[in-house]
């Protein structure tokens, strides 16, 4: 997919994530039962958190954002699961995304398990 902005392709990472949230929420509920609720989801981008807070909806910068990205919106209204902000500093998933220097590598490789 092709996004437009910054934001969109933010949108559309939580969108996947979201999805996937709910795919392993019932493969959890299936195997050891129901899973508390909300699940935690994290992203750096304002933008997309303003959007899925339903703060930036309509602004007309973000109408070009297809509906099907909504999805995230819905979830958290409903309380399914909870979007918040987590600073790119400490935001783990970077090591997979972004080129690290000495002293980034090591606090990512820790914080995931992995060992030098």
């Amino acid at each position: 997919m092709v996004s437009l902005s910054t934001t969109e392709a933010e949108c559309v990472a939580c969108s996947e994530a979201a999805r996937e949230a709910q795919w392993l929420a019932k493969l959890h509920t299936d195997i050891v039962g129901n899973l508390e609720a909300p699940l935690p989801i994290f992203t750096d981008s304002n933008g997309a958190l303003e959007n899925i807070l339903a703060a930036g909806y309509g602004k007309s910068r973000n109408k070009h954002i297809d509906v099907k990205f909504h999805l995230c919106r819905d979830l958290h209204i409903s309380g399914k699961l909870e979007f918040s902000h987590i600073s790119t500093d400490g935001n783990l998933v970077d090591i997979m995304t972004k080129a690290l220097g000495p002293g980034k590598h090591g606090f990512f490789t820790q914080s995931i398990g992995l060992r030098r």
